[in-house]
């Protein structure tokens, strides 16, 4: 089937002498617009058409006089359709943007414009297609026989173009639309099928002597949308991708078939966009931004895209979207099961910042089909986010030392470098995982570590920073692990407030939750647990092939519990007891 042609017209208007004022208006067939011609077809719905003619030219002539003088010409639109769901059939001037020359200076588009004196024209009407008024002089408009295929046809004469209600002017008129902005003038939702409809569109003119003669010019545009669904699917709700999940952050996009076929074949985005008007989606009661309209290459539904609006909290969201121009509304309910705004763990800065809930409300991504439980850094199941939720604060301390941070398979939020805190001073509970009557200070390096349990605080810089301090077990635990302590120490340590050491228990789980794996503990993707060696006495061993992490948890009064990479077999033992006064490194995980 050939693309059905959209109606359009020129209007011309003619002006001659001083003492007589002629005024010609026509109307002609227009073979193309703006847009390209109203068709679409696929295989479960056909094609489906409106094809518009139009009655041909509109000659309007009047002499004028310094009052005005008024005229009224009428426009026969037969719209031929096989559709039965209806068509709407909208209205606007053509566009002037390429004309040569151009337009004058403070010229309306959309008024009638003397080709010969420069800078003259009527103005459009003031009225509008949900306000019409009475048709000032020097202006000129339109209005439609039928608003809908339910009015009662009506006809217009000469006297209802006057600018008084006393001398007959009726309320009626309407600026025909510049470009762009195109009224949606007649909607018929009950067509025939294989049927010949028609509307009449009556355009005015009202021209006093002020205006010089001469011919007045302009071109308007007839546009026909078809609605292309069959009866079973019209109803249908839109689609919406991504679909609920989890981890929908701000600035995503997202995409929504809405099953419209607005019926334009081929449109460039900026055309669409200025035909359709405003578009409108919202998640919850915010705007989803920048919605941009496109057509699906295949079938021409309307597809819109847009960037998802950030959340303060976690629920379900309705998405409404709205397009007032092709009187389309739908509301899809709780059709996100959330949206993640940006967390908290990427917006703080410091280690002081860290909460309990900021940890946890952060995700973690999900293991791929063909992946174990062990964590690695394969993509989020949504695709939204790749990798491990990481970070890097600064602690907020003596030497503001600043550490990467990520959140691992065991849940936990953990600090995947050394810790290399070495302030002197007392410890203060704003800044530190002490009590608020804290007197604990971490005191001077020792360059020999005592060779039996003490309640001394001794550390050591390792000089090198990936492998950190070591702190004997009474230093790392900002003296509360003492030479008595067995079990459990209290957890009060040196960690950066908010933050804390490890207890056995949690190594063993964090060990569990990677696999039990060597590689995925050492692995940057994962924990990232170097081999910085330890101190003994006066002595640094280890170094390259052996790691060794404090947790807070005693075995008896001599020695405490820590973690241990060995670098030479491979294998990790995170439940190993050693000497309270050996130098150990130490990691700290959010509380």
């Amino acid at each position: 089937m050939p693309n059905p042609p959209l109606g359009g017209g020129q209007l011309l208007a003619t002006f001659k002498a001083l003492a007589v004022f002629l005024f010609a208006f026509t109307i002609s067939y227009l073979s193309s617009s703006h847009f390209a011609p109203v068709t679409r077809s696929d295989a479960a719905a056909g094609t489906y058409y409106a094809n518009i003619s139009n009655s041909g030219n509109i000659n309007l002539t009047l002499n004028s006089t310094p009052d005005g003088v008024y005229k009224v010409g009428k426009d026969s639109l037969t719209i031929s359709t096989n559709t039965t769901l209806g068509y709407k059939l909208y209205v606007s001037t053509i566009d002037h943007s390429g004309d040569s020359p151009a337009l004058p200076s403070a010229t309306p588009s959309n008024g009638l414009i003397n080709g010969s004196s420069t800078g003259y024209y009527l103005s459009p009407s003031t009225g509008t297609i949900n306000t019409p008024v009475r048709l000032a002089t020097n202006t000129w408009g339109y209005t439609v026989s039928r608003a809908n295929s339910t009015d009662t046809s009506t006809t217009y004469t000469d006297n209802d173009a006057a600018p008084t209600e006393a001398a007959g002017g009726q309320a009626v008129w309407r600026a025909v639309p510049e470009y762009g902005t195109e009224d949606l003038f007649y909607t018929n939702t009950t067509p025939a099928t294989s049927s010949t409809n028609s509307v009449d569109v009556y355009y005015a003119v009202n021209a006093s002597t002020a205006l010089p003669s001469g011919t007045y010019t302009n071109t308007v545009v007839y546009t026909a949308l078809a609605e292309g669904n069959t009866p079973s699917t019209s109803s249908t709700d839109p689609t919406i991708s991504p679909t609920s999940q989890n981890g929908l952050s701000a600035g995503q996009t997202i995409t929504i078939n809405t099953g419209l076929y607005p019926g334009l074949s081929s449109p460039t985005t900026s055309e669409l966009s200025s035909f359709l008007g405003t578009i409108s989606v919202t998640i919850g009661s915010s705007a989803c931004t920048s919605p941009t309209p496109s057509l699906d290459s295949t079938n021409g539904n309307l597809i819109i895209t847009c960037s998802a609006p950030s959340q303060s909290t976690y629920t379900t969201y309705n998405v409404s979207i709205s397009i007032p121009k092709l009187g389309y509304s739908k509301t899809l309910t709780n059709a996100y099961e959330y949206i993640n705004p940006t967390p908290a763990f990427f917006t703080i800065t410091k280690m002081q910042d860290m909460t309990h809930s900021i940890c946890t409300d952060v995700n973690l991504p999900t293991p791929a089909a063909n992946e174990t439980t062990a964590l690695t850094a394969s993509a989020w199941a949504s695709g939204s986010r790749t990798g491990i939720p990481t970070t890097t604060l600064l602690d907020d301390r003596a030497g503001q030392v600043s550490y990467t941070i990520k959140k691992l398979a065991d849940g936990q939020c953990w600090m995947t470098e050394n810790l290399r805190f070495t302030g002197t001073g007392t410890l203060s509970s704003s800044t530190s995982n002490v009590p608020s009557d804290n007197t604990f200070a971490l005191g001077n390096s020792t360059s020999t570590f005592s060779s039996s349990c003490t309640d001394n605080p001794q550390w050591l810089d390792s000089g090198n920073t990936s492998y950190g301090v070591y702190y004997n077990w009474y230093a790392v635990t900002a003296g509360r692990g003492t030479c008595s302590t067995t079990g459990q120490a209290p957890q009060y340590d040196i960690c950066p407030a908010g933050w804390r050491l490890p207890t056995t228990s949690e190594f063993n789980t964090l060990y569990t939750s990677t696999g039990s794996s060597y590689a995925n503990m050492t692995s940057a993707s994962g924990w990232n647990g170097v081999l910085g060696g330890f101190r003994y006495g006066s002595v640094t061993d280890g170094q390259g092939y052996y790691g060794s992490y404090w947790s807070s948890t005693a075995f008896n009064a001599s020695t405490a519990y820590f973690l241990t990479l060995n670098g030479d077999f491979e294998s990790v033992t995170p439940q190993n007891g050693d000497l309270k006064s050996s130098g150990y490194s130490a990691r700290c995980l959010a509380q």
